[in-house]
């Protein structure tokens, strides 16, 4: 009887371990290709949003193509210094495109909006006076582009929009707002919107 009990256990043990390696393929194959029916969303500022796979997709595939585009612009003698809203997916942006591509990144929003990315703000030089940024947000958390942010610069361009696919289909998009001329130098009190 002892027999049969370990012998149930271990078969149960064994489908368990099956179910579990086969949850992790199909996660895998579904997360770089696509394979399953996502969340469809006709909104550009809404695609991807609710598909958690997205969090673990193509960040390094745009990260290439933000700095593509910045090689494409006339940022003159000075690399352009990127602004996102909240801390995600700003860790997102930062860990796939500005830290390999040595770019500065700034964070805007409440303190507990910004999180670790407070101090991260405080480390980095002032953006000077007419100086370009970049802000930069996704459709997977798409935030406008704050108004504050905005008034501290002459004038900003039409939006860009980066899209990143999956499958041949695209899955969420990369909008960046090129703000410029900075009207006076901005530090890191200025990313904390005032109430």
């Amino acid at each position: 009887q002892k027999s049969d009990i370990r012998n149930k256990f271990k078969r149960w043990i064994t489908g368990a371990n099956v179910l579990m390696f086969v949850i992790v393929l199909l996660g895998i194959i579904h997360i770089n290709k696509g394979v399953l029916n996502s969340p469809k969303n006709s909104d550009i500022e809404q695609l991807g949003r609710n598909d958690f796979t997205l969090d673990m997709y193509g960040w390094d595939i745009a990260g290439k193509k933000l700095n593509e585009w910045v090689n494409d612009q006339d940022f003159k003698d000075y690399k352009p210094a990127f602004v996102s809203r909240f801390w995600y997916p700003a860790n997102h942006f930062a860990y796939y495109f500005t830290f390999p591509f040595k770019y500065d990144f700034w964070v805007f929003g409440y303190e507990n909006e910004q999180h670790h990315f407070l101090k991260c703000n405080e480390k980095l030089n002032p953006i000077r006076e007419g100086q370009d940024m970049v802000y930069i947000t996704s459709s997977t958390s798409f935030k406008p582009l704050p108004e504050e942010l905005i008034s501290l610069f002459e004038s900003y361009d039409e939006r860009v929009i980066i899209p990143i696919s999956r499958n041949n289909e695209t899955v969420y998009n990369i909008f960046l707002y090129r703000l410029r001329s900075a009207i006076r130098e901005i530090k890191p009190d200025d990313m904390i919107p005032v109430d």
